[in-house]
């Protein structure tokens, strides 16, 4: 308590020092993009703080950075990032680690916003960013309790989702597309490794799962998951004794509790692909169960009897979805041709989800690359697959992109970690004189774990940069490098890229 008492003490003496500073300081949404590193107080004219509470000032700024990712980079979260920041960064010339720390996370917290006006300074950000995180691996064990939330990946997503977010301009939508998705457990796990564990341990918090990813999924217009489970309340009484044969027929169905629905809606997941074959475990009314939750969630659904369309800044969408078998043939081919081609126009986006290929195989078979060359010639503006489980290439046919695997987001059978790696993609539409244009995309390579582990999963995707997301990215290239229109190379934002 006393504790508390001191920081609001500051706070106090920092606003008052704020109020006192030049009327020219800059304020969010209309300023001077670099001034905010020339007009801060001076150093002398601050209140001196001392090591406690400097530590606590830089907990604070890890607050402003995870307010930023939750909000997709909120005006509110900006507007309070650049206030603090403006005061800690005038903290100049400190000597401890603690105070370098802090004035380095005052720096920072300015950087955002410069990010949003595409005005970053991308030295300046990693030279801020490396003087952080040295200090702060420097301080002590204690000094570590106060801002153990504050850490260099928060400030690289905060970083991420704010240039996602200026990216973008006014006319554009901005649709994420991600791998699968499947709230569920896997009979070969230990207790203590399934996904109900884990959710059990947060107290079934919904924000869990995509703590991480949240940023990226609420500062776009529309976010897409390829559903892998269906939502069904199982009680103990319903399931097969041990022993009987139908017991371990159960036992290799997938279902998610009906309460990890809310895991989406909570998320800004607007979206789900049901195509897949998953989804039928339970049989039609379980399928009817699973949508009715989905539904109370105010998730939307589709499948291959039901596309999904949406009218957004002007632009028609339409989203179609299969669940292809491992050998599809020419006839199913030719049927999804000439659905595309009857649901395309000039002033519309169709965008074709698919659930394919065999499972732990690095690149697609022949045929799945026929269907996408037809759908692509049918009218397609971006084919995205998934259903493999592991990533997969990519190619760029008649301008089009085409992704053929993006690997598992977040699944109960991966508790091993068997595959890592997956992806997500930011793809922009927007309507010009009547027509549809296609204003390119962002992968995102992300590990579907954030514990660092190699083999355990805590089933919290986590966006990678530096060097583990240029592997990532790599591997996609390698594969692509395969294919007879494969990628040379995929749109990628990295803060700590050259």
């Amino acid at each position: 308590m006393f504790k508390r008492v001191i920081c609001l003490m500051m706070a106090a003496m920092l606003c008052a020092a704020l109020s006192g500073c030049d009327e020219s300081l800059p304020l969010a949404g209309d300023y001077d993009p670099n001034a905010v590193y020339n007009v801060t107080k001076k150093a002398a004219e601050l209140p001196e703080l001392t090591e406690e509470q400097k530590l606590f000032y830089s907990q604070d700024a890890g607050k402003l950075f995870s307010q930023i990712i939750q909000t997709g980079a909120g005006e509110e979260a900006i507007k309070e990032a650049q206030e603090l920041g403006k005061i800690l960064s005038g903290y100049k010339g400190e000597k401890t680690n603690p105070g370098k720390m802090m004035a380095a996370a005052g720096k920072l917290l300015c950087e955002m916003q410069l990010f949003i006006y595409r005005e970053a300074d991308m030295d300046r950000f990693k030279k801020n960013l490396k003087i952080f995180t040295k200090a702060r691996e420097a301080l002590n064990d204690q000094q570590k309790i106060y801002v153990e939330q504050t850490d260099e990946l928060k400030i690289l997503l905060s970083a991420f989702t704010c240039n996602q977010v200026g990216q973008k301009n006014y006319d554009e939508t901005v649709i994420t597309l991600t791998g699968d998705v499947g709230f569920y457990d896997s009979p070969g796990a230990s207790e203590w490794q399934t996904f109900s564990k884990y959710y059990e341990s947060v107290g079934h918090d919904p924000g869990w799962v995509f703590e991480n990813c949240i940023g990226i999924f609420s500062m776009d217009d529309l976010t897409v998951c390829n559903n892998v489970a269906p939502y069904i309340d199982v009680e103990p009484e319903d399931q097969p004794e041990e022993g009987e044969e139908a017991a371990q027929e159960f036992s290799r169905l997938r279902f998610a509790p009906p309460r990890a629905a809310q895991i989406l809606s909570y998320n800004s997941v607007e979206l789900v692909n049901l195509a897949s074959q998953y989804n039928m475990d339970f049989g039609q009314n379980g399928c009817f169960e699973s949508e009715r939750y989905l539904k109370d969630q105010m998730v939307a659904i589709m499948d291959e009897s039901r596309p999904y369309s949406a009218e957004m800044k002007g632009l028609e969408y339409v989203f179609l979805s299969y669940n292809c078998p491992e050998k599809p043939d020419a006839k199913l081919s030719k049927k999804i041709a000439e659905e595309i081609r009857s649901r395309k126009k000039e002033n519309n986006a169709v965008i074709v989800c698919f659930n394919w290929g065999k499972a732990y195989q690095s690149k697609p078979g022949k045929a799945q690359q026929q269907i996408a060359y037809a759908a692509v010639d049918a009218g397609a503006d971006l084919v995205v697959g998934n259903g493999s489980r592991i990533i997969q290439g990519a190619e760029i046919y008649k301008d089009r992109y085409i992704f053929y695997c993006l690997g598992e987001l977040v699944s109960g059978d991966n508790f091993d970690l068997k595959t890592r790696a997956t992806l997500m993609i930011t793809a922009k539409f927007a309507l010009k004189d009547g027509r549809t244009q296609f204003r390119g995309l962002t992968v995102i390579p992300c590990d579907q774990n954030s514990n660092k582990r190699s083999d355990e999963n805590d089933y919290t995707p986590m966006p990678r940069f530096g060097q583990r997301g240029k592997e990532i990215i790599d591997a996609v290239i390698e594969r692509s490098a395969e294919l007879k229109n494969g990628v040379k190379e995929l749109p990628v934002f990295d803060p700590l890229g050259e």
